[in-house]
């Protein structure tokens, strides 16, 4: 499963948290971990390429940099919360290195510290803002991720990349990927032979430079028409250079065709505003 860095999210660089109705995100990927803990109702959760419906009291766990989406079935309710590695710098020495054994964790505690903590933070962090207490917002970090390393366990990581060198070649790629972009040309940009730049990328994302290129115009794609736009005029104006090849790219980056794409945003919309109305 291909996915899009969110260069914004680690630029912004504070922890976020929600509670979410019928949550629906693209995949994705960015420097910090991704918990979503499934309140109510079903959701189909990708954890890099492995899919699995979670239930109430199962929490998703992502760590940095592995492409994740969200889809809920029916009617769902979910905290998700996003930790900058930098906000819990204990957990993040012990974490370096590490990973989490497992990516979907049973709460066999739902009246417990976990859901408790990522409730609280839930009501004190709001629209990407920096929070007014960051003491008690780090406490709170603290005893999620130590609830989740205690619980879960870690286990060495299988691949190891300059991070560094990867967000500049994602930010650049996020600044130019509607131009006509080659492989080449990227490996020159960054002072590398093309077998090396596409040994890097590949270790890093387990895709093709193309591949990723066409994700990023895919979502684009996608953006565009949920703000009503035509599919034709979507995908030409995401870089695409043909409607054959975005149909080909969107349904393999998706999962489903364009038009699917459309009614199934638009249900889950409407089931959205019903819920909250």
């Amino acid at each position: 499963m291909l996915g899009v860095y969110e260069h914004d999210r680690d630029e912004r660089d504070v922890p976020i948290c929600w509670r979410l109705i019928n949550d629906e995100y693209y995949p994705h990927f960015h420097a910090g971990i991704e918990l979503a803990y499934i309140l109510s109702g079903e959701m189909l959760i990708t954890l890099g390429g492995k899919r699995q419906i979670l239930h109430a009291g199962q929490l998703a766990i992502a760590p940095s940099y592995l492409v994740h989406s969200y889809q809920s079935l029916g009617h769902c309710e979910s905290v998700v919360l996003i930790i900058p590695p930098h906000w819990v710098p204990f957990c993040r020495d012990i974490l370096e290195g590490q990973t989490f054994q497992r990516l979907v964790y049973d709460d066999d505690r739902p009246d417990g510290p976990l859901l408790s903590a990522m409730l609280t933070l839930a009501g004190m962090l709001h629209d990407n803002e920096p929070p007014q207490n960051p003491t008690l917002v780090r406490g709170y970090l603290y005893i999620v991720l130590g609830t989740l390393i205690e619980k879960v366990g870690l286990m060495p990581k299988q691949h190891e990349f300059d991070t560094h060198l990867v967000q500049d070649i994602l930010v650049y790629l996020q600044a130019h990927y509607t131009e006509a972009l080659t492989q080449k040309s990227l490996a020159e940009q960054f002072g590398y032979s093309q077998s090396r730049f596409s040994h890097i990328f590949n270790s890093a994302f387990g895709c093709s430079v193309p591949e990723y290129l066409y994700s990023l115009r895919c979502r684009h794609a996608a953006e565009l028409m949920n703000d009503g736009a035509p599919i034709l005029h979507a995908a030409l104006n995401s870089g695409f250079e043909s409607p054959r090849t975005f149909y080909r790219c969107f349904r393999q980056y998706f999962g489903m065709t364009p038009t699917e794409y459309l009614e199934l945003h638009c249900a889950n919309e409407t089931s959205g505003r019903q819920q909250n109305g």
